[in-house]
């Protein structure tokens, strides 16, 4: 796309959901993202192999330039640690459905852009009554946001989103894990899937089995702000 319209900002065109649910209580007066009441799920894993998947609404005709993912990697407390790789694809059915068309992208190109650090950690809340007094100041998972290029066009529909990461100087073990849309209080928070080696999964607690969504946003244009397309 060439000549987009002067000083044109892209927009935030969809929200899949928060991830913090609580404010200024945390390490050094950090907001926190809490696995809260009987949830046991930290985030799931998406090292190069496995993924997930969400989907997204577009209201009109949509020239999407980045995607934005929330991630952490397991207690390394080092909010400097950040994913150097990210690829994404954008189907154009439910995943479940095995002949989805592809509409954009791979599970290979890298279309890492930016990422930094939230300034939110993600942190066990436990049980009531067993609770950890100093849970909300663990600063062992600090929550990172990563951006990945996209540039492209898709006209209003329901599209569904995969996306894989990793920091090759990481074990895999250690993440990166995506974090989910976190609400306090509420159980089901979505309908992300997870793709591995068994096949497509739906993401869900570990312990609860809520359904759980992906925390992500997307960022564009509405074609009718440009022109020369």
């Amino acid at each position: 796309i060439q000549g987009r319209v002067q000083n044109e900002e892209d927009d935030l065109i969809y929200d899949n959901g928060a991830f913090v649910t609580h404010t200024g209580v945390g390490y050094n007066g950090a907001d926190v993202s809490a696995v809260d009441g009987e949830k046991a799920t930290w985030g799931f894993g998406v090292s190069l192999g496995s993924f997930v998947m969400d989907d997204f609404v577009l209201t009109e005709k949509t020239y999407i330039t980045e995607m934005e993912f929330f991630m952490t990697f397991w207690n390394l407390a080092d909010p400097d640690i950040h994913p150097e790789e990210i690829v994404l694809i954008i189907l154009g059915d439910n995943p479940s459905n095995p002949y989805a068309p592809i509409l954009w992208g791979d599970w290979t190109t890298n279309r890492y852009s930016s990422s930094k650090f939230t300034g939110v950690y993600r942190i066990y809340d436990g049980f009531e009554g067993e609770q950890d007094p100093d849970r909300f100041t663990n600063d062992g998972f600090p929550i990172i946001s990563v951006k990945a290029t996209v540039e492209t066009i898709l006209p209003p529909g329901r599209y569904w989103v995969g996306m894989g990461a990793r920091n090759s100087q990481v074990d895999i073990n250690y993440g990166p894990y995506v974090v989910p849309v976190s609400i306090l209080g509420q159980g089901e928070t979505g309908d992300g899937v997870k793709i591995t080696y068994r096949g497509v999964e739906p993401m869900v607690d570990g312990r609860t089995e809520d359904p759980l969504g992906v925390a992500f946003k997307v960022y564009g244009t509405p074609t009718s702000a440009l022109w020369n397309i």
